[in-house]
């Protein structure tokens, strides 16, 4: 095999990883900003952002204002340890998926809440993907070194 041959092949083999590896750094990248970002009175709203692997969760959990009050649920720190421990578990080929499933969750996002402006979904999806933009440019540009 010539060495051309051989550094494409290495190439080859290496892209599932780093695509999934992008994909880990999206979904946990957009997963701290979003519950970060989420309006909080309960913690209600930050405690159901939930990651899942190859399937969405639709499971929501309840919680009271004096249980999670100054705790983790309302500073969202619970959804986001769970969350990464199942991002930083999943594999290559497994679909990642972050979501809410709160009923409200479209009324804050629209903006009912002072605490967090309109669209903040859509503005934590767009800075994840800009930040996730700018590896994959620099994954592009290794593997075009690696092929010369």
């Amino acid at each position: 095999m010539t060495q051309a041959a051989a550094r494409t092949l290495r190439l080859a083999r290496s892209i599932p990883p780093a695509v999934h590896s992008l994909a880990q750094r999206n979904a946990s990248l957009f997963l701290r900003i979003v519950v970060q970002d989420n309006p909080v009175d309960t913690g209600t709203a930050r405690a159901n952002w939930n990651t899942s692997r190859n399937a969405p969760d639709t499971t929501v959990v309840l919680i009271s204002k004096q249980a999670t009050h100054g705790r983790g649920s309302a500073r969202g720190t619970r959804s986001i340890a769970r969350g990464l421990n199942t991002i930083n578990g999943s594999r290559a080929g497994d679909s990642l998926h972050v979501t809410s499933n709160v009923f409200y969750e479209p009324f804050l996002d629209a903006g009912s809440s002072q605490q967090a402006p309109a669209g903040f979904i859509g503005a934590a999806a767009r800075n994840s993907l800009l930040t996730q933009r700018d590896i994959l440019n620099r994954l592009t540009l290794a593997a075009r070194r690696a092929i010369k």
